[in-house]
This record gives C-alpha cells, sequence and structure tokens, in this order.
C-alpha cells in the first residue's frame, strides 16, 4: 500500500512582490488570466484521475499498490500538459510504501476501514441528496449501481466487512429516493462518529 502525492504547479507563481506602503503589498503573478486558467485545468484533471480509487485519509490518499503504476502514469501526462502550456511548470508523484504489517498494528487499520466507508457513504449521498423524484429512475438506479461497483476498488485492505457494506448498500438502491437519503445519512453519522473515536 501507498501514501500518495500528486504535485502540480501552482497557478499563482509570484513573479515579484512590493510594498506600497505599510499596509499594502502588491504581488505581480508570472502567468496572465488565460494562462492561470489552463495550469487549474490541468491541476483539477489530473488530481481527479489520479485519486479516482484513493482513499481518503486525514487529507493524505491511499491506494494499493496495483495502483500505483496508474497514477505513476496520470502524473506522466499530467506533468507532459503542464509543460505544453510552459517549460517550468510540472507534475510529480511522490508515492510512500507503508506495509501491511504497520497498517494492521494498532488503530490504523481500523481508522482506514471508517475513512473507506466514510468516503462511500458521502460519495453516495452527494449522487442522490439533489434528486427530485421520489422514486428513482433506471438511470439514477445503474448510476448507483456503476459507483458501488467502483467501490470494490476502493477496498485497498481487502476487508471482508467492506465487501459486505457494499453488498448491503447494493440493496437500498431498490429503496424510495427519501429511505436511501435516510439510510446513507444514518450510515455516515455513525461512521464520522466512529472516526472520532481515534
Amino acid at each position: 500500500m501507498y501514501l500518495v502525492k500528486l504535485i502540480l504547479s501552482s497557478s499563482e507563481i509570484v513573479e515579484s512582490s512590493r510594498y506600497i506602503d505599510e499596509w499594502t503589498k502588491e504581488l505581480k503573478l508570472k502567468y496572465d488570466k488565460e494562462t492561470r486558467q489552463k495550469i487549474e485545468y490541468v491541476r483539477e484533471k489530473y488530481r481527479r484521475l489520479a485519486y479516482q480509487d484513493a482513499v481518503q485519509f486525514h487529507g493524505l490518499h491511499l491506494v494499493s499498490d496495483d495502483k500505483l503504476d496508474e497514477i505513476r502514469t496520470v502524473a506522466r501526462e499530467a506533468n507532459t500538459e503542464m509543460q505544453a502550456i510552459a517549460p517550468d511548470l510540472y507534475a510529480k508523484l511522490v508515492a510512500v510504501p507503508i506495509s501491511e504489517e504497520t497498517i494492521r498494528e494498532g488503530e490504523l487499520y481500523e481508522q482506514i476501514y471508517y475513512a473507506i466507508l466514510a468516503q462511500m457513504s458521502k460519495t453516495l449521498l452527494d449522487h442522490i441528496k439533489n434528486l427530485k423524484s421520489d422514486t428513482p429512475s433506471k438511470r439514477t438506479r445503474k448510476t448507483l449501481s456503476n459507483l458501488l461497483d467502483k467501490f470494490e476498488e476502493l477496498n485497498i485492505l481487502g476487508d471482508r466487512r467492506i465487501t459486505e457494506k457494499i453488498q448491503e448498500i447494493r440493496k437500498i438502491v431498490n429503496m424510495r429516493t427519501d429511505e436511501m437519503k435516510k439510510t446513507i445519512m444514518a450510515d455516515l453519522d455513525y461512521v464520522l462518529e466512529q472516526l472520532k473515536n481515534f
């Protein structure tokens, strides 16, 4: 397992600065608005790609060994796009290995377990909270089912409880919208409460 961070050049690089008076400092940015927008587009695009199968954990991202090559490819593509904007821009990946023995020691394993459950619940809630219909459409159910398939990738611990939870959530996809929301919100509240205990 790896802790990963995709580092990308900022769009707000300061070229020079000067004090106008004792309360005011003027900054001159290196890139114009259009270039900054291009940089931000690349940053958002590749962050999303790099972390799509990662578990968010206290501001860090955890991935299984088999996902590392995919993220390295994403980092190389991001770097190519950054340098196409300007040669001094870059993207690079920092990956720190964590042994399975370390993870299974103490509270860390349970913290990661609950972080995975929280991420699943938040993602589902984001998809259903704005549904207007009392009964989710066939298309909505298909989207939720595809999300659940993706959650299998988040089970970086290989924990059977997560697999069982995904199977349990599959059953609620057939509920009415309000029931789904209540069930997922109750799950999320419980998981967040558990995370507070660490």
